[in-house]
């Protein structure tokens, strides 16, 4: 007696198109739970930028009163050690043009304690690190890898050329947004948040050499860059200069410095502020408004 077609098994092309169709819908299942799941992390890097930026702010309103205290050269780092930075890229006195080896250092005693009296000094950390809004961590080396036969942390773009910027020595050698070891603050894909300070060639007026910029006005235009879900550092801050001068740079250059770039020069990376909105000019003008 031959089978009805209501008692039949599935053919074998039936049981592939049911496979196949199984398929897709994991697939699409996966690629949104991707998609929100990585949404997520970025909106948790927006939140955790916003708390290093309100960090920031408390610090510098303790030690800016304080004479010689120099913005210029902070990094994540100061936010979290247990006793104010005052050695390798520390707080540093303000430094004349003409003399970036940081020679003029303020006594130590005066950034590592909170004086009641004068209502100025340090009382951090200012942000408390390993808890799970901003997981703590070290500042890598230049040869390290976040995984085995990955990219170093140098090819990631961590320790930009800096040699023929104007510079303190300490930070001629590419560490200009932390040394190996110190304290850092992961984003949610593991690679440390960097402090961004544009360099004093980006405020060159004039092509008659370095025109004098206080380390105030350049703490202006600091940001706090994540590289974001790609894992690279692609927000250029240190613009290398290939004029032999090593001093003299274009409109092009300072915008690239002053600026962190076009939004579409940074890659997938995260990009705040903390002094101003995140703004691109045509041009920059010393005299005008948007300072």
């Amino acid at each position: 007696m031959r089978a009805t077609s209501s008692n039949r098994g599935f053919t074998l092309i039936e049981l592939a198109i049911v496979l196949a169709v199984l398929a897709l819908v994991a697939l699409l299942a996966t690629g949104r739970h991707g998609t929100f799941r990585n949404n997520a992390r970025i909106t948790l890097a927006q939140k955790e930028m916003g708390n290093i930026r309100d960090a920031f702010a408390s610090y510098i309103d303790d030690m800016s009163p304080l004479p010689g205290f120099s913005p210029a050269y902070l990094r994540i780092a100061n936010l979290l050690a247990a006793t104010n930075l005052y050695a390798r890229g520390g707080c540093r006195a303000d430094i004349d043009a003409g003399d970036w080896d940081g020679l003029h250092r303020a006594p130590p005693a005066a950034f590592r304690g909170w004086d009641d009296a004068s209502s100025r000094g340090w009382r951090g950390p200012y942000l408390l690190s390993g808890g799970a809004a901003v997981p703590a961590s070290t500042f890598p080396a230049p040869a390290d890898c976040a995984s085995p036969g990955g990219p170093t942390w140098a090819e990631r773009g961590f320790f930009p050329e800096t040699s023929r910027l104007s510079l303190p020595a300490d930070y001629r050698n590419g560490c200009v947004y932390g040394f190996p070891g110190e304290p850092a603050l992961s984003d949610p894909w593991g690679a440390p948040y960097v402090l961004q300070i544009p360099p004093p060639q980006a405020f060159v007026l004039s092509a008659g050499g370095l025109a004098p910029v206080g380390e105030t006005e350049r703490f202006r235009y600091a940001r706090i860059v994540s590289a974001g879900p790609d894992g690279i550092l692609s927000t250029p801050c240190f613009y290398v200069n290939t004029n032999e001068t090593g001093s003299v740079w274009g409109p092009a250059q300072r915008r690239a410095s002053i600026f962190a770039g076009r939004p579409e020069d940074r890659g997938d990376d995260l990009v705040l502020f903390l002094h101003r909105p995140d703004a691109y000019r045509a041009a920059y003008n010393h005299e005008g408004d948007e300072r």
